[in-house]
This record gives structure tokens, C-alpha cells and sequence, in this order.
């Protein structure tokens, strides 16, 4: 992850975070509101409208129509320039709903097949 990201630092303050899986239904929110701004200048959950629901094990939200939730405990980040590498350890996940989930590679997000 960049280490300027926002996210790290939150991630890095509360040692623990939810790693949701996007499937369809959530395709242009996950660009839009998520991928395209940062929480430093807007809260991400309302401005996309998207429900919260409580993680099972960590504090942090997670999405109520994720594909599926991963919810994961900071055990070692490690600096290797301007990115850091998260070593988790993940202490929960489950299937949210039936939906295939999103692949995202080259800033495109497309279903699997």
C-alpha cells in the first residue's frame, strides 16, 4: 500500500481493518466513492450511500452487500520505500452474498469467468 494512503494510517492506528470483496451490485460505488477519493477530504460511507454493518470480530465496519467480508489484524508492516507491505492475520471471513466477485486490474474492474 502507498505509504501516504490515508488508509494506512488508519489501518496503522487501530491494528486492524475489514477487507470487503465487491461483486456487481457494488461496481460503481467501489470506483467512485472508494477508489477515486481520498477519506483525508470526504467520509467515503456517506457520500456513497453504501449500508454499514458490524464486523464479527474486528471494530472496523463492513460492507452489508459485499460479496464477502475478511477481516484481518495488523501483525507486521514493513517499510520497503514509498509502499508498505501489511503482514495480517486474518481472524474472520464469510460469504455476504451470493455474487460473483469483481476483478480489478489495470484501473478496470470486470467479472470472473
Amino acid at each position: 500500500m502507498a505509504s501516504e494512503r490515508f488508509t494506512l494510517e488508519l489501518i496503522r492506528e487501530r491494528g486492524e481493518f475489514v477487507i470487503d470483496v465487491a461483486g456487481p451490485s457494488l461496481r460503481d460505488v467501489a470506483f467512485e466513492a472508494f477508489g477515486s477519493v481520498s477519506g483525508r477530504q470526504a467520509v467515503k460511507f456517506e457520500k456513497s450511500g453504501v449500508k454499514m454493518v458490524k464486523a464479527r470480530s474486528v471494530t472496523a465496519p463492513a460492507l452489508a452487500d459485499a460479496v464477502a467480508s475478511i477481516e484481518c489484524k495488523l501483525e507486521k508492516p514493513i517499510e520497503t520505500g514509498d509502499h508498505t507491505l501489511l503482514f495480517d492475520r486474518v481472524v474472520d471471513a464469510c460469504r455476504v452474498r451470493e455474487e460473483e466477485p469483481l476483478l480489478f486490474r489495470l484501473w478496470k474492474a470486470g467479472e470472473l469467468k
